[in-house]
C-alpha cells in the first residue's frame, strides 16, 4: 500500500503532465491517509484551480490554512477567490503570501493583475454610480435560480429564432412571456401582491414585478408578434440576477457552475452595463413599439413605462440620456425646427403623463 507521501509525488507527477483530474483523484487519495498535511492540501487546491473548481480549490486551501499559516496555501486562496470574482478576498490572500515568501515573482504579478481589475471595476461602477445606475435586487435560492435560468434560455431561443427559424420564434417568445410572468409571479407573491384584494391591486402599479406581470400576461393575450428588444432586456436582468446567485448554481449542478464561471464573472463585473443597456432598450422601444406591438399593446407598453418612470430612477435616468441625445440630433443645422418643437412637446407630453396616478 503506498503512503501519503508516495501519493504526493505520484500526484506531481500527473499534475506536471497536466492531467489535472488525475492529480486530484490520487492527492484526495493522499489526504484520507494524511488530513494533515499542508503540501498535499496546497496540491489539491492547485489541481482544483487547474479543473477550474474554485470552491473546492478554497475548501483545500482553508484547510491548509487551519493547519499552518503558509505562503503556498494562502497563494492558492487567493486563486481560488480570483476564480470566483471575489477580487477584493484574493488580493488579501495574495498580500499574505507575498509578506511569506517576498521574492516569489508569481505572487507579485497575480496581485498586480487584480489591482488592475479592482481599479477597471471601481472606475466602472463609480462611472455607472454616479449616473445614478443600480443594480435592481434579483432572485435568491433554486427556485430563483431556475426562474432566471428560464427567462435567460427563452432569451436566447427568441434571439437565434429571430434569425435562423423565424418559424419557432413566436413559440419561444410566448414561452418567454410565461417564464416571466412565473418569474415575476413568484417576486410578487413574496412581496404579499397576490392577495385578492383591491387595497393590494391598486398597488400594483407600483411595483415592477406586477407590472412586468401584467405587460408578458397582455402581450399572450393580444397575441402580440415577437419584440426583439423586449426579450433581449428581460433577458439582461434575468443574466445579472443570475450571476448574482451563483451560490444556488453551486449546490444544485457544480458541473455546470464550473463551466459557465467564466462569462458569470463577466456578468457580475458589466451588471452595471448590462442594466444600462437594458433600461436604455426598455426606454427606447417607447419611441418604436407602435411600428410592431399594435394598438393595444402599444398603449400597454405607454403605461408600463410610465409607472417605471414613477418608481424606476434608472429608468428616469435612461429617458434624461434619450431626450439628450435625441435633442442633439433635432438641433443640427441640416434638421428642420419643427422637428425639435414637436420631439419638446412629445417629451413633455410624457413626463406629465408620467405624474398621473392612473
Amino acid at each position: 500500500m503506498s503512503t501519503a507521501e508516495e501519493l504526493r509525488q505520484e500526484g506531481n507527477t500527473a499534475f506536471n503532465a497536466k492531467r489535472y483530474q488525475e492529480a486530484l483523484t490520487i492527492y484526495e487519495r493522499a489526504i484520507t491517509l494524511d488530513p494533515r498535511n499542508v503540501d498535499i492540501l496546497n496540491n489539491a487546491s492547485a489541481a482544483s484551480i487547474a479543473l477550474k473548481n474554485f470552491n473546492d480549490a478554497e475548501k483545500y486551501a482553508r484547510r491548509s490554512l487551519d493547519i499552518s499559516d503558509n505562503a503556498r496555501a494562502h497563494s492558492r486562496l487567493g486563486a481560488a477567490l480570483w476564480g470566483l470574482n471575489r477580487l477584493a478576498e484574493a488580493a488579501v490572500e495574495y498580500e499574505r503570501a507575498e509578506a511569506l515568501m517576498p521574492d516569489n515573482s508569481n505572487v507579485k504579478e497575480s496581485l498586480q493583475q487584480i489591482r488592475f481589475l479592482q481599479q477597471q471595476q471601481q472606475q466602472q461602477q463609480s462611472q455607472y454610480s454616479n449616473m445614478g445606475i443600480t443594480v435592481p435586487p434579483g432572485l435568491t435560492g433554486t427556485v430563483g435560480l431556475l426562474l432566471d435560468t428560464g427567462v435567460v434560455v427563452t432569451a436566447v431561443m427568441t434571439l437565434l429564432f429571430w434569425f435562423f427559424a423565424p418559424g419557432l420564434n413566436t413559440l419561444s417568445w410566448n414561452l418567454q412571456m410565461i417564464m416571466v410572468m412565473l418569474q415575476q409571479g413568484y417576486v410578487a407573491n413574496t412581496r404579499g401582491l397576490l392577495k385578492a384584494s383591491k387595497e393590494v391591486l391598486f398597488k400594483w402599479g407600483e411595483h415592477r414585478c406586477t407590472l412586468e406581470l401584467l405587460l408578458c400576461l397582455l402581450a399572450l393575450l393580444t397575441g402580440v408578434r415577437p419584440i426583439i428588444m423586449i426579450s433581449a432586456s428581460f433577458g439582461a436582468y434575468s443574466a445579472v440576477s443570475l450571476a448574482n446567485n451563483q451560490a444556488a448554481l453551486v449546490s444544485i449542478a457544480p458541473a455546470v457552475h464550473r463551466l459557465c464561471l467564466p462569462l458569470l464573472q463577466k456578468i457580475v463585473t458589466n451588471q452595471l452595463v448590462l442594466v444600462a443597456w437594458a433600461v436604455g432598450v426598455e426606454t427606447i422601444l417607447l419611441f418604436t413599439i407602435m411600428l410592431n406591438g399594435g394598438a393595444i399593446f402599444t398603449l400597454v407598453y405607454i403605461q408600463y413605462i410610465k409607472n417605471l418612470y414613477r418608481i424606476d430612477a434608472n429608468v428616469k435616468f435612461a429617458f434624461s440620456g434619450v431626450r439628450t441625445n435625441m435633442t442633439r440630433v433635432a438641433r443640427s443645422p441640416w434638421m428642420p425646427s419643427f422637428v425639435d418643437t414637436y420631439l419638446q412637446k412629445f417629451c413633455d407630453a410624457l413626463y406629465m403623463m408620467s405624474q398621473q396616478n392612473y
